[in-house]
């Protein structure tokens, strides 16, 4: 919701950038009267949309009086480009509401973050312990596959040569016993 002085800034910043070489005085951004006129180069100035020039002194009898002159700065140029001084409010607004939004978000993601925080990493032992453990057992049980395959091995080994020996011996009674028989038959 937009207030009257909001309205009165946008209304003289309009003026400002309208003005020739963007340099005006009080008198001519606002028609009413010089305390108002003052403050309204004053508020300008204090949102850094303006800055003072000299004073335009006006002599009425013995009084003094003292008109501020103005020149538009480089962020009011670039409010005006941009739509003007209500608009660069309610795109202000709109950053704020978004900045209060992501805080109120980000504080309830650290919450739940720091609720979920201990069962996630109990978890997480767990199953780093669980297959801690399988890789042992794996590692073992393969060790031992190893050894009595080798086991088997020498012994599948030893019974083979104990079986060629056999077969060599047996082999060799044959040859023995035939040639006995061939012998005994050729002295017959």
């Amino acid at each position: 919701m937009l207030n009257d002085l909001d309205e009165r800034v946008a209304a003289a910043l309009k003026k400002l950038a309208e003005a020739k070489d963007c340099i005006s005085k009080a008198d001519d951004l606002e028609s009413r009267d010089i305390s108002s006129k003052n403050n309204i180069v004053n508020l300008l100035i204090d949102r850094d949309l303006a800055k003072r020039l000299e004073d335009t002194i006006y002599h009425i009898g013995e009084i003094n009086i003292n008109i501020p002159t103005c020149k538009i700065s480089p962020k009011g140029i670039n409010i005006i480009k941009n739509g003007g001084w209500l608009k660069h409010l309610d795109h202000e607004k709109t950053k704020s509401t978004r900045a209060e939004r992501k805080e109120i978000f980000d504080y309830n993601i650290a919450k739940w973050q720091s609720r979920t925080f201990w069962p996630v990493l109990i978890f997480g032992l767990f199953g780093g312990i669980y297959s801690g453990i399988e890789l042992y057992q794996k590692l073992t049980t393969k060790n031992v596959n190893q050894e009595s395959k080798s086991t088997i091995e020498k012994h599948e080994h030893k019974s083979s040569s104990n079986k060629s020996d056999e077969l060599i011996l047996n082999q060799n009674k044959i040859d023995t016993l035939s040639k006995t028989k061939n012998n005994n038959m050729k002295r017959k």
